[in-house]
């Protein structure tokens, strides 16, 4: 397959900068054409970093001059690579060519990534009869693209739109109508990451960044790294320093929740079978095909750019977790412990997500030990405002919240490992752990503790969960009254019931103290005060909070907050069954009504 690298520049302002990217791009095996006008010609012509100098006329004296490429193309080369004139390889780019070959182009999206909101372009869209809604922009600084039929249509687009709206228009911006010419002829190219076209904006770097794109030379320190997240930034060519005040969020969201969904849909005989074939193909063949092969499982393709004791790490958290959704607390509670895994605040997430969102938890969680603040560790039920009142204290006590557990609800394992970082100190838990016999020995083997337990009517909850889990699952086997009935008397009624028969027990050595969901919603200043008052005792630094009047509420996953909701969803029969399945001992912590 022959491989032709293209440049586009006029004038000499430019050439130098053209040799430069031609020499980074050293290491493809290609031909190098620098297309110019007479005096970029002249000014090159002794340049050996350049194949050829393909010598033009100029039409339009401005970037939609990038758009004739279709009409400069040499002849006898199958795959090309068009890059903007400040372009550096810094990393193997196989994956553009290999993308292109396979898909005819691949190209990165643009730093400002929307079609229409690209300088005003969406006045143009709509005067094409294309409706703006904000497609994505490719950026046409890079571009692998394979001279199929259906390239060549495109590229002809292009530069017919360049020609007879852009220039027309004086919008002489060339990129966006490279996106409206596939978007026109219905062409779908492979959508390569910023790693392929990093433009130096102050846009996240996750990895080894390929090819860069500034005018500003890239740092020596581009792509060194310890971990991928958290991410790097560079603006105009500097690294940026990275801002530990809040734990990013990974874009690696989508492959979290594909872990997710994965977790949730496995029985426990599925999970410890999968765990088994896992732990067989360590024995033999080692950790990194043992890993391989759950996120092949889970449909993820893991990164290969790690040691064997990194992937000995992924490994036993991986299977902690698929231990914990098998019911199997103990072993889960070894494989994370092997893992050397701090806590986060999500749940199921992939271990290099979960690594690097927790270094910067710990970050934060460490200045908030050197000011004092206790651990605050709270059980909470589900649908209980409980990210909300969480988040919102971790706000006012500047500490960040955490998860402890593996699994899913009602059966959720405290990992020990991470309950004793935790019990290090400041920090909150927003999790739904519950009063199990594996949880109750994990916590009476850590001494005194103080745990409060939030509570809310769980009718209420039990019919938010089920409208929370239908957006997902989109269940018709039962009706809103059935599976509300069944959440409650199933799942909310043992949670609650079991921390109530656990307050009383005099064998425990922690002490049990009721939040509830009414106190969140009314007032979270009175319950910040309710916590201060039982740790004030022993930490000073909770003091100050015992005269809190009012916090800034920070909603998450906070939606009406209606605790009489459930009743216009269950019919008469269904009410009264509910009303009886909950104990006296609930009706009364919550002051419950029929």
């Amino acid at each position: 397959m022959k491989k032709a690298i293209i440049w586009f520049c006029w004038g000499t302002r430019f050439i130098e900068e053209a040799a430069v990217s031609a020499r980074s791009t050293a290491a493809i095996e290609a031909d190098r054409f620098l297309v110019t006008d007479a005096e970029g010609a002249a000014a090159a012509k002794d340049m050996t970093e350049f194949t050829s100098i393909i010598r033009i006329g100029l039409v339009h004296r401005n970037n939609l001059e990038k758009s004739r490429l279709i009409d400069v193309l040499p002849a006898g080369y199958e795959t090309f690579l068009f890059l903007d004139t400040d372009t550096r390889i810094v990393g193997d780019v196989s994956l553009g060519f290999d993308k292109a070959q396979r898909h005819g182009i691949a190209m990165a999206p643009a730093p400002n990534y929307n079609l229409a909101e690209f300088f005003g372009f969406g006045e143009i869209m709509i005067r094409l009869g294309v409706r703006p809604v904000d497609q994505i922009m490719y950026n046409s600084g890079v571009i692998f693209f394979h001279l199929t039929p259906a390239v060549r249509r495109v590229l002809e687009r292009w530069r017919d739109l360049c020609k007879e709206v852009g220039a027309k228009l004086d919008f002489r911006r060339d990129q966006p109508f490279l996106t409206l010419a596939m978007e026109q002829l219905g062409f779908v190219p492979y959508a390569l990451s910023p790693l392929y076209n990093y433009r130096s904006l102050g846009e996240y770097a996750v990895g080894n960044i390929r090819l860069w794109h500034s005018h500003f030379t890239p740092p020596s320190d581009v792509n060194v790294f310890a971990n991928a997240w958290p991410a790097r930034r560079f603006s105009d060519g500097k690294r940026l320093s990275s801002d530990a005040d809040e734990p990013p969020r990974p874009p690696q969201g989508m492959l979290r929740l594909t872990l997710y969904q994965f977790m949730q849909r496995q029985t426990k005989t599925a999970a410890r079978s999968i765990a088994a074939d896992a732990i067989e193909i360590q024995r033999a063949r080692g950790n990194r095909a043992a890993n391989d092969f759950l996120m092949e499982r889970i449909g993820i393709r893991g990164s290969p750019d790690n040691n064997e004791p990194y992937f000995a790490e992924a490994l036993h958290f991986h299977l902690g977790l698929l231990y914990a959704h098998a019911q199997e607390p103990e072993r889960m509670a070894t494989h994370l412990r092997l893992s050397c895994s701090m806590p986060t605040g999500e749940d199921d997430e992939l271990f290099s997500d979960h690594l690097n969102v927790a270094r910067v938890l710990r970050v934060r969680q460490t200045a908030a030990v050197k000011r004092g603040i206790p651990p605050i560790l709270i059980a909470c039920m589900p649908r209980s405002a409980s990210a909300t009142l969480t988040h919102t204290l971790g706000r006012a006590l500047d500490c960040p919240v955490m998860h402890l557990s593996a699994g899913q609800f009602p059966g959720y394992f405290l990992v020990p490992s991470w309950l004793d970082m935790f019990l290090e100190g400041g920090a909150i838990t927003q999790d739904h752990f519950a009063a199990n016999a594996f949880n109750l020995g994990v916590l009476r083997d850590r001494g005194p503790l103080d745990l409060f337990v939030l509570a809310r009517d769980p009718r209420a909850a039990a019919r938010s969960q089920v409208h929370y889990l239908a957006r997902d699952e989109g269940r018709l086997d039962q009706s809103p009254s059935e599976r509300i009935e069944h959440e409650c008397t199933a799942h909310f009624i043992p949670w609650l019931q079991n921390w109530i028969d656990c307050a009383k027990r005099p064998d425990l050595s922690f002490r049990v103290h009721w939040l509830t969901f009414r106190e969140v919603c009314a007032n979270p200043a009175a319950v910040l005060r309710e916590i201060s008052t039982v740790l004030s005792d022993r930490h000073a630094a909770m003091r100050p909070y015992l005269a809190c009047q009012s916090l800034e509420e920070v909603r998450v996953h906070f939606e009406t907050g209606n605790d009489a909701a459930w009743r216009g969803e269950v019919d008469t029969a269904t009410r009264a069954r509910l009303w009886a399945a909950c104990t006296p001992e609930i009706r009364s912590l919550l002051d419950l009504e029929p």
